[in-house]
Protein backbone atom coordinates (compact mmCIF):
# COMPACT_ATOMS: atom_id res chain seq x y z
CA UNK A 1 0.00 0.00 0.00
CA UNK A 2 1.11 3.65 -1.13
CA UNK A 3 2.16 6.47 1.18
CA UNK A 4 -1.21 8.12 -0.22
CA UNK A 5 -3.70 4.96 0.23
CA UNK A 6 -2.31 4.65 3.89
CA UNK A 7 -2.95 8.69 4.48
CA UNK A 8 -6.20 8.36 2.96
CA UNK A 9 -7.07 5.13 5.10
CA UNK A 10 -5.95 6.97 8.61
CA UNK A 11 -8.14 9.66 7.60
CA UNK A 12 -11.17 8.09 6.90
CA UNK A 13 -10.38 5.91 10.30
CA UNK A 14 -10.39 9.19 12.11
CA UNK A 15 -13.48 10.77 10.69
CA UNK A 16 -11.41 13.86 9.55
CA UNK A 17 -11.80 15.61 5.97
CA UNK A 18 -9.27 16.86 4.15
CA UNK A 19 -9.67 20.00 5.33
CA UNK A 20 -9.60 19.48 8.58
CA UNK A 21 -6.63 16.98 8.46
CA UNK A 22 -5.03 19.97 6.67
CA UNK A 23 -5.69 22.92 9.44
CA UNK A 24 -4.19 20.28 11.98
CA UNK A 25 -1.04 20.15 9.78
CA UNK A 26 -0.97 23.38 8.98
CA UNK A 27 -1.08 23.03 5.54
CA UNK A 28 -3.75 23.30 2.34
CA UNK A 29 -6.46 20.68 1.55
CA UNK A 30 -4.92 20.68 -2.00
CA UNK A 31 -1.66 19.50 -0.22
CA UNK A 32 -3.77 16.58 1.90
CA UNK A 33 -5.44 15.53 -1.81
CA UNK A 34 -2.21 15.81 -3.67
CA UNK A 35 -0.51 13.41 -1.22
CA UNK A 36 -3.45 10.62 -1.33
CA UNK A 37 -3.66 10.76 -4.80
CA UNK A 38 0.20 9.95 -5.01
CA UNK A 39 1.67 13.19 -6.26
CA UNK A 40 4.31 14.24 -3.99
CA UNK A 41 5.17 13.85 -0.33
CA UNK A 42 4.84 16.10 2.64
CA UNK A 43 8.24 17.45 4.55
CA UNK A 44 9.52 15.43 7.11
CA UNK A 45 7.93 18.08 9.36
CA UNK A 46 4.57 17.35 8.54
CA UNK A 47 5.22 13.12 8.62
CA UNK A 48 6.26 13.20 11.68
CA UNK A 49 3.26 15.47 12.56
CA UNK A 50 0.98 12.76 10.82
CA UNK A 51 2.62 9.57 12.63
CA UNK A 52 1.61 11.47 15.76
CA UNK A 53 -1.73 12.65 15.32
CA UNK A 54 -2.86 9.19 13.65
CA UNK A 55 -0.29 7.11 16.22
CA UNK A 56 1.48 4.99 13.47
CA UNK A 57 5.06 5.07 12.73
CA UNK A 58 7.35 6.33 10.12
CA UNK A 59 8.67 3.03 8.53
CA UNK A 60 4.67 2.30 8.59
CA UNK A 61 3.92 5.40 6.43
CA UNK A 62 6.82 4.92 4.02
CA UNK A 63 7.08 1.45 3.67
CA UNK A 64 5.03 -0.32 0.71
CA UNK A 65 5.07 -3.72 2.86
CA UNK A 66 5.15 -2.27 6.39
CA UNK A 67 2.39 -2.92 8.80
CA UNK A 68 1.09 -1.35 11.93
CA UNK A 69 2.52 -2.64 15.00
CA UNK A 70 1.00 -3.59 18.40
CA UNK A 71 0.65 -0.36 19.44
CA UNK A 72 -0.74 0.93 16.63
CA UNK A 73 -3.70 -1.74 16.81
CA UNK A 74 -4.46 -0.89 20.29
CA UNK A 75 -7.35 1.29 19.46
CA UNK A 76 -8.97 3.31 17.70
CA UNK A 77 -8.60 7.36 18.40
CA UNK A 78 -11.68 8.92 19.01
CA UNK A 79 -11.28 12.68 18.96
CA UNK A 80 -13.82 14.94 20.71
CA UNK A 81 -15.16 16.05 17.24
CA UNK A 82 -16.09 12.07 16.36
CA UNK A 83 -17.38 11.20 19.55
CA UNK A 84 -19.49 14.13 19.85
CA UNK A 85 -20.75 13.49 15.62
CA UNK A 86 -21.28 9.85 16.88
CA UNK A 87 -23.75 11.48 19.81
CA UNK A 88 -25.40 13.27 16.88
CA UNK A 89 -25.51 10.63 14.71
CA UNK A 90 -27.48 7.84 17.29
CA UNK A 91 -29.35 10.58 18.61
CA UNK A 92 -30.82 11.76 14.99
CA UNK A 93 -30.81 8.29 14.07
CA UNK A 94 -32.80 7.04 16.78
CA UNK A 95 -35.37 10.37 16.53
CA UNK A 96 -35.72 8.61 13.12
CA UNK A 97 -36.70 5.30 14.03
CA UNK A 98 -38.82 6.35 17.00
CA UNK A 99 -41.27 8.10 14.82
CA UNK A 100 -41.61 5.53 12.09
CA UNK A 101 -41.87 2.59 14.85
CA UNK A 102 -44.81 4.89 16.89
CA UNK A 103 -46.30 5.81 12.80
CA UNK A 104 -46.66 2.10 12.30
CA UNK A 105 -48.15 1.69 15.17
CA UNK A 106 -50.47 4.32 15.54
CA UNK A 107 -51.76 2.68 11.84
CA UNK A 108 -53.75 0.76 13.83
CA UNK A 109 -55.84 3.69 15.32
CA UNK A 110 -57.95 4.14 12.22
CA UNK A 111 -59.16 0.55 11.95
CA UNK A 112 -60.57 1.24 15.56
CA UNK A 113 -61.89 4.54 14.72
CA UNK A 114 -63.78 4.01 10.77
CA UNK A 115 -64.34 0.61 10.65
CA UNK A 116 -67.65 1.43 8.41
CA UNK A 117 -65.64 3.28 6.01
CA UNK A 118 -63.37 1.61 4.46
CA UNK A 119 -62.67 3.55 1.75
CA UNK A 120 -61.66 6.26 4.74
CA UNK A 121 -59.68 3.58 6.44
CA UNK A 122 -58.02 2.27 3.52
CA UNK A 123 -56.67 6.16 2.87
CA UNK A 124 -55.37 6.64 6.36
CA UNK A 125 -53.51 3.14 6.96
CA UNK A 126 -51.85 3.90 3.60
CA UNK A 127 -50.96 7.38 5.04
CA UNK A 128 -49.29 6.29 8.06
CA UNK A 129 -47.67 3.09 6.86
CA UNK A 130 -45.91 5.70 4.09
CA UNK A 131 -45.08 8.21 6.87
CA UNK A 132 -43.48 5.30 8.36
CA UNK A 133 -41.49 4.02 5.80
CA UNK A 134 -40.24 7.19 4.95
CA UNK A 135 -38.80 8.06 8.61
CA UNK A 136 -37.44 4.43 8.73
CA UNK A 137 -35.62 5.16 5.43
CA UNK A 138 -34.63 8.80 6.87
CA UNK A 139 -33.42 6.40 9.85
CA UNK A 140 -31.51 3.95 8.17
CA UNK A 141 -29.66 6.41 6.21
CA UNK A 142 -28.46 9.20 8.59
CA UNK A 143 -25.20 10.66 7.94
CA UNK A 144 -22.36 8.82 9.99
CA UNK A 145 -23.29 5.49 9.34
CA UNK A 146 -19.94 4.77 9.17
CA UNK A 147 -18.04 6.23 11.87
CA UNK A 148 -20.85 3.99 14.36
CA UNK A 149 -19.87 0.89 12.52
CA UNK A 150 -16.00 1.52 13.71
CA UNK A 151 -17.15 2.84 17.16
CA UNK A 152 -18.66 -0.14 17.80
CA UNK A 153 -16.59 -2.73 16.24
CA UNK A 154 -13.06 -1.10 17.94
CA UNK A 155 -11.47 -0.38 20.93
CA UNK A 156 -11.47 2.89 21.63
CA UNK A 157 -8.84 5.75 22.20
CA UNK A 158 -9.54 9.33 23.76
CA UNK A 159 -7.15 12.30 24.54
CA UNK A 160 -6.61 12.24 28.27
CA UNK A 161 -9.73 13.19 30.55
CA UNK A 162 -12.02 13.05 27.40
CA UNK A 163 -13.15 9.68 28.51
CA UNK A 164 -13.98 11.12 31.85
CA UNK A 165 -15.79 13.70 30.65
CA UNK A 166 -18.14 11.72 28.76
CA UNK A 167 -18.97 9.36 31.30
CA UNK A 168 -19.50 12.79 34.01
CA UNK A 169 -22.26 13.59 31.36
CA UNK A 170 -24.26 10.35 30.98
CA UNK A 171 -24.16 10.18 34.70
CA UNK A 172 -25.71 13.43 34.91
CA UNK A 173 -28.60 12.21 32.38
CA UNK A 174 -28.83 9.05 33.35
CA UNK A 175 -31.18 8.94 36.26
CA UNK A 176 -33.74 11.49 33.95
CA UNK A 177 -32.88 8.35 31.17
CA UNK A 178 -34.23 5.46 33.67
CA UNK A 179 -37.24 7.94 34.32
CA UNK A 180 -38.27 7.97 31.05
CA UNK A 181 -37.33 4.08 30.13
CA UNK A 182 -39.86 2.94 33.17
CA UNK A 183 -42.24 5.71 31.27
CA UNK A 184 -41.66 4.38 27.90
CA UNK A 185 -41.81 0.19 29.53
CA UNK A 186 -45.33 1.23 31.11
CA UNK A 187 -47.05 2.93 28.16
CA UNK A 188 -45.93 0.79 25.75
CA UNK A 189 -46.96 -2.30 27.90
CA UNK A 190 -50.31 -1.30 28.25
CA UNK A 191 -51.35 -2.80 24.53
CA UNK A 192 -49.67 -5.65 25.12
CA UNK A 193 -51.47 -6.14 28.67
CA UNK A 194 -54.91 -5.08 27.58
CA UNK A 195 -54.47 -7.94 23.89
CA UNK A 196 -53.60 -10.28 26.87
CA UNK A 197 -56.94 -9.79 28.86
CA UNK A 198 -59.18 -9.32 25.77
CA UNK A 199 -57.64 -12.66 24.34
CA UNK A 200 -58.66 -14.69 27.64
CA UNK A 201 -61.78 -12.94 28.03
CA UNK A 202 -60.90 -11.64 31.37
CA UNK A 203 -62.62 -7.92 30.16
CA UNK A 204 -65.80 -9.33 28.28
CA UNK A 205 -64.61 -6.62 25.60
CA UNK A 206 -65.37 -3.50 28.36
CA UNK A 207 -61.66 -2.07 27.25
CA UNK A 208 -62.20 -2.16 22.95
CA UNK A 209 -64.27 1.37 23.14
CA UNK A 210 -60.79 2.63 24.60
CA UNK A 211 -58.42 1.23 22.30
CA UNK A 212 -57.73 3.90 20.05
CA UNK A 213 -56.54 5.54 23.14
CA UNK A 214 -54.72 2.74 24.50
CA UNK A 215 -52.75 2.25 20.98
CA UNK A 216 -51.62 6.10 21.02
CA UNK A 217 -50.21 5.86 24.06
CA UNK A 218 -48.45 2.39 23.52
CA UNK A 219 -47.13 4.47 20.50
CA UNK A 220 -45.91 7.32 22.64
CA UNK A 221 -44.31 4.44 24.77
CA UNK A 222 -43.09 2.58 21.56
CA UNK A 223 -41.50 6.64 20.49
CA UNK A 224 -39.93 6.98 24.45
CA UNK A 225 -38.13 3.49 24.43
CA UNK A 226 -36.72 3.71 20.89
CA UNK A 227 -35.48 7.23 22.29
CA UNK A 228 -33.96 6.42 25.22
CA UNK A 229 -32.24 3.10 24.25
CA UNK A 230 -30.48 4.98 21.32
CA UNK A 231 -29.23 7.23 24.19
CA UNK A 232 -27.81 4.49 26.07
CA UNK A 233 -26.82 2.64 23.12
CA UNK A 234 -24.70 6.20 22.08
CA UNK A 235 -22.87 6.53 25.58
CA UNK A 236 -21.87 2.99 25.88
CA UNK A 237 -20.60 2.76 22.52
CA UNK A 238 -17.93 5.43 23.69
CA UNK A 239 -17.64 4.46 27.42
CA UNK A 240 -17.07 0.43 27.52
CA UNK A 241 -15.83 0.38 24.08
CA UNK A 242 -14.01 -2.40 25.32
CA UNK A 243 -16.89 -4.68 26.14
CA UNK A 244 -18.27 -3.94 22.62
CA UNK A 245 -14.83 -4.71 20.96
CA UNK A 246 -14.50 -8.01 22.60
CA UNK A 247 -17.73 -9.19 22.05
CA UNK A 248 -17.30 -8.37 18.40
CA UNK A 249 -14.14 -10.62 18.35
CA UNK A 250 -15.72 -13.42 20.13
CA UNK A 251 -18.16 -13.09 17.75
CA UNK A 252 -16.23 -13.55 15.16
CA UNK A 253 -14.67 -16.14 16.39
CA UNK A 254 -17.24 -18.20 16.62
CA UNK A 255 -18.21 -17.78 13.14
CA UNK A 256 -14.82 -18.95 12.26
CA UNK A 257 -14.90 -22.28 14.18
CA UNK A 258 -18.18 -22.87 12.77
CA UNK A 259 -16.78 -22.56 9.08
CA UNK A 260 -13.87 -24.55 9.94
CA UNK A 261 -16.06 -27.58 11.17
CA UNK A 262 -18.03 -27.15 8.02
CA UNK A 263 -14.83 -27.12 6.00
CA UNK A 264 -13.13 -30.29 7.82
Amino acid sequence: MEFGEKLFQLRKEKGLSQEALAEQLKTSRQAVSKWENGQGYPEMEKLLCIGSSFNVSMDYLLKKESERGPEEEQGYYVSRELAEAHLTYVHSMGHSLAVSLSLFLLGLVPYFLFKGSPEILAVMIAGFAAAGVIFFIKAMTTKGAENYEIISSRELIFDPGFKTEITDRFESVRTRLVSFLMLGVVLAGMGFVTLLLEENDVTNGALSAYYPVITTLSAAGVFILTRVIAAFTAYDLLIHSEKHSQKRKEKSEKKLRKKWKEWI
